[in-house]
Order: C-alpha cells, then sequence, then structure tokens
C-alpha cells in the first residue's frame, strides 16, 4: 500500500494535498498557498488493508461479492480495548514575517509544489514552516454509524480578536479593507501535462484546468457564511452553535490557564446523529427542505456545518436545493433536479455521504476496458445506501480519491511512491 500523498501516511512532517476536495487552492493573505493532509488511526488502516480496499481492483472485489459486501469500518470495542474508525484532517498555513507564531501550533512540513517539472523529474518540494488553521476529526462509534464529525479553527482565520498587550490580530484569510468578492475559487491559469502530471501554464481561461502556484498569488477573500434558522430545514443549527460557544470558553479559558497554544482554537461545531436508525430521504423536484435536512441517515444534526479552511467554495448561500440533496452527480452544467431556493452552504456529514467505492470498471463497446492515458482501466464508483449499499464507501471518500487500479500488461509502468503508514491514535 503506497501512495504519494499523505493520506496513509504516520507522521505530520509532509502535506502534499494543495486543493481543497473538490475544488482548488486557497491562498492566505500573504500570498501562500494552505496545505492539507489527511491520517488514519490502526483501527481503519487494518480493515483497509484487510479488505484490500486500497486499491480499485480491491474495491471491485470486494463490492462484487455475493455476501458480506457491503464496507462498513470498525466501531468501538469495549472487549477489544479498541477505537472505531478515526479519519483526522489538517489544514496547514505557511507562516509569514507578520504571523504571530504563539497564536499557531507549529510543524516544520515538506510540501510538494504545483509548478511545472520535466520529464523524469519528480514535482518540486520544499520545507515550510507551518501554522495549524483548520482540523476535521471523524469518528465512527457504536452510537453514531453515522460517523460524529468535529471540525475545528484557528481563532483569527476570518476576525481580528483582542491581542494581551493591546491592539487587534490580523486575520489569516480576510482582509477588512477589501471589497473583493468572498469565497471565490482563484481563476485556473495550467493544465496537466498527460505523460509528466506536471502543470503547464494555459493561457485561454476556457481551456485551463488546473492552477501553478507561483501564478496563484492573489489572496482569496474568505468569510464565514452563517446560514439563518429558515423552518423546518434547519430548526436545530442556531441552538446547537449557542452551545458551542459556551463550550469553547469554558475549554479556552482551561487552556490559557495552562499556557496552551490551543488557546487560540475553537470547535467550530459537531455533527452527529440523533436518531441512528432514521433512514435518508432521496431528492427530486420540489422535495426540499425534507431531502436536505435528511439528506443522510441518522436525522444528523446541525444540518449545516463547514470549516472556512477546507470547504470554502462550498459557502454559496442562496442556491437550488438540488446540489444539497442527492442529485450531486449530475454530469457538469447539468441543470438542478430541485430548484426550490434555498439558502445553505454544506456540512462534513452531508459530503461524506456521497463517496462510494468501486463497483467495476467502463468497458468498450466489444468488451475491452476503456483505459485513461496510463493504460489504466476506469472505475465505476457507487454512492451511497440510496444506490445499493455494494457501491457505499461507508462516509470516507479515502477510497474513492486515493485508491488506484493496477496497470493492464505492456501499459505504462506506474510512478514511484513513498512508502505509508499510519497514525495510532493511542487507546
Amino acid at each position: 500500500m503506497f501512495r504519494a500523498k499523505a493520506a496513509w501516511r504516520q507522521h505530520t512532517t509532509s502535506a502534499d494535498q494543495n486543493f481543497q476536495a473538490f475544488s482548488g487552492p486557497l491562498v492566505d493573505q500573504n500570498g501562500k498557498w494552505v496545505r492539507y493532509e489527511v491520517l488514519v488511526n490502526n483501527e481503519e488502516f487494518d480493515y483497509i488493508i484487510t479488505n484490500r480496499l486500497y486499491s480499485l481492483d480491491g474495491q471491485v472485489e470486494y463490492t462484487q461479492k455475493a455476501a458480506d459486501n457491503e464496507i462498513a469500518f470498525p466501531i468501538d470495542s469495549e472487549s477489544k480495548h479498541s477505537h472505531g474508525a478515526i479519519e483526522v484532517k489538517f489544514a496547514w498555513k505557511e507562516l509569514g514575517p507578520n504571523d504571530d507564531r504563539s497564536r499557531f501550533f507549529t510543524r516544520s512540513i515538506r510540501v510538494q509544489l504545483s509548478e511545472p517539472y520535466s520529464a523524469g523529474q519528480k514535482p518540486p518540494t520544499r520545507e515550510i514552516d507551518a501554522g495549524l488553521v483548520g482540523m476535521h476529526i471523524a469518528m465512527r462509534t457504536r452510537s453514531s454509524p453515522e460517523w460524529i464529525w468535529a471540525t475545528f479553527e484557528q481563532i483569527d482565520n476570518v476576525r481580528s480578536n483582542p491581542l494581551p498587550g493591546g491592539g487587534q490580530s490580523h486575520p489569516n484569510f480576510f482582509n477588512p479593507h477589501s471589497d473583493a468578492m468572498p469565497n471565490q475559487l482563484p481563476p485556473k491559469n495550467a493544465t496537466l501535462d498527460p505523460k509528466t502530471g506536471s502543470p503547464v501554464i494555459e493561457p485561454d481561461p476556457a481551456k485551463a484546468t488546473t492552477w501553478i502556484e507561483h501564478l496563484t498569488t492573489t489572496p482569496v477573500q474568505v468569510t464565514r457564511v452563517e446560514v439563518p434558522t429558515q423552518g423546518t430545514l434547519n430548526p436545530l443549527d442556531k441552538q446547537i452553535a449557542v452551545s458551542t460557544a459556551a463550550l469553547n470558553a469554558q475549554v479556552q479559558a482551561a487552556l490559557r490557564q495552562a499556557r496552551s497554544v490551543f488557546q487560540y482554537y475553537e470547535l467550530i461545531g459537531t455533527q452527529w446523529p440523533v436518531r441512528p436508525n432514521a433512514p435518508a430521504f432521496a431528492g427530486g423536484n420540489r422535495s426540499a427542505p425534507e431531502s436536505i435536512t435528511h439528506k443522510t441517515p441518522g436525522d444528523v444534526v446541525p444540518v449545516f456545518l463547514v470549516n472556512t479552511t477546507m470547504e470554502t467554495y462550498f459557502q454559496k448561500g442562496l442556491q437550488p436545493a438540488g446540489p444539497l440533496e442527492q442529485d450531486d452527480r449530475l454530469a457538469d452544467g447539468a441543470p438542478p433536479i430541485d430548484n426550490t431556493p434555498v439558502f445553505g452552504t454544506e456540512s462534513c456529514v452531508g459530503c461524506h455521504y456521497s463517496a462510494g467505492a468501486a463497483v467495476g470498471f467502463r468497458r468498450k463497446e466489444d468488451g475491452g476496458f476503456q483505459l485513461d492515458g496510463n493504460g489504466r482501466r476506469i472505475p465505476i464508483f457507487g454512492q451511497n445506501s440510496h444506490f445499493g449499499k455494494s457501491g457505499n464507501a461507508n462516509f470516507s471518500w479515502l477510497l474513492q480519491i486515493e485508491a488506484r487500479t493496477a496497470p493492464l500488461p505492456n501499459s505504462a509502468p506506474a510512478k514511484p511512491r513513498e512508502p505509508a503508514s499510519f497514525i495510532d491514535i493511542g487507546h
């Protein structure tokens, strides 16, 4: 099991993911990119290895079994003294001379640059001094088979805060003097060379598909979109936010007394199922708001929850209900099925519920496999239990995003990858 990215790695010394999930880079107020990494615990790692879910070939084999083909990550066990599956995601900001390091949990990490490189070369890397600005923690438990989702941020991300010696801190991702449109993805300026994977400058924005780092330095104006209470759509979100704020005040006071750097962090929110056995509602024309409130099983609360460093561009506000339901896999440019106007963002569980596992590979009319540019078979992914349990990735995008398929004989050799490991969250 080898990955070039940080998804299976043990130590927080490398962060190779330069883009937010399903979008692109986040540029801070210093013109530097945020880096991301994902780690899993012992129990999830062992489950993935045992069932060969680290490869698309293994996923197809697993999901096509006649029985016991539903992916279900471990839950905690008292008798075995074990945790359930845990996934942790970090967002790291490169610290500049104007940043107060005492307000960040810091690490020196190696990052992979989104810069051009020649055939036969590896992507360029460099060491940076990084401060933690965002963190997700997801855990699957007996009481929460839909997982428990908690997300945290550094307190200066999108607002100023009083400093101990007077004055105000400067926000990491927000300029109070800027009139730039908030939460806008930077314009693309490159394409990927299919032979090397290197980004190549593309002067035509209509043809660009990705970003080159040194050409993408304009800060993104990041704000937190607050979703108002809207009847039966999100009746408990505000109440939960009030309780979360009270909890933050209590914990931060204790951390200040202990002189811990984590006094400068806050819990944005936690999602959990109120009724774990409650069914999900499929989307459809005029199905909102129930199809959003009950998008996932479990009657999960709150309905909306985002981290500004990891889901910046999901904060769309007023929008058709369709993308917040279960029509998120329509073809690009296709109109939403449900045009009911709603004001919303997204949520951890709402996004992860769409994660699917490979259930097969695309074939041509003559029965042979369709191949990508590297001679690899093109997978077909399931989604969730609306569409068959065998296609359900049990809320983990890692299976779909990180796994690859084995090359067919006589195809191009796979690019070398670095050895991988896991994070062991102690018992």
